[in-house]
């Protein structure tokens, strides 16, 4: 028998998360941990109200999202996507968490290596367009020929290298869901 322990607080206050600083941290790395953030969104796809084919459609989605190379533009994609399809908006912005800070340069990469192999675009082993920032006339000058040689690459990449996975997580989602709903009396 083990001896009684005291509930173990996780987590930064409410009071203390205030501030763009401290919702960063909490983004990078969460306070509660990264394996029971882990468990609570596992936790949260599994106990939707909804049908399984809607929520592992949702989960898909977000896998498929998250290999989307413009950033801020996952969630306006979610919202769009999920209507159209039909599918759950929580999965996807759950699943969609997999497009962190930690696996976006991985997952640019493999996508671009993808896409370019894809495409037929000779792979540039530098940035191939200077860029300056505070001339907007460079930036749009630059930007056809940015387009072409990096974002279409990347995007064709991550669609390919997306669809393997989307499936499987699809597949997985709905067997778990299945299975769980199985389990709980009626």
């Amino acid at each position: 028998m083990q001896p009684w322990r005291p509930h173990r607080k996780r987590g930064i206050p409410l009071v203390k998360r205030s501030g763009i600083r401290n919702h960063l941290r909490e983004f990078m790395w969460p306070s509660m941990g990264l394996v029971a953030t882990g468990r609570w969104a596992l936790l949260k796809l599994l106990r939707q109200n909804q049908k399984p084919h809607y929520v592992a459609r949702g989960a898909a989605l977000g896998v498929m999202v998250s290999f989307f190379p413009i950033l801020g533009t996952h969630t306006l994609l979610i919202g769009l996507l999920g209507y159209v399809f039909s599918a759950s908006f929580i999965a996807a912005m759950l699943l969609s968490m997999l497009a962190n800070p930690w696996t976006l340069p991985f997952m640019w990469a493999s996508s671009y290596k993808v896409g370019v192999f894809m495409v037929g675009v000779p792979m540039q082993a530098a940035a191939p367009v200077p860029l300056d920032i505070w001339q907007p006339e460079t930036v749009l000058k630059d930007l056809p020929n940015m387009l072409e040689t990096i974002v279409w690459p990347t995007m064709v990449g991550g669609f390919v290298l997306a669809m393997p996975l989307a499936l499987m997580v699809y597949v997985l989602v709905y067997w778990r869901l299945q299975a769980r709903r199985a389990k709980q009396p009626l």
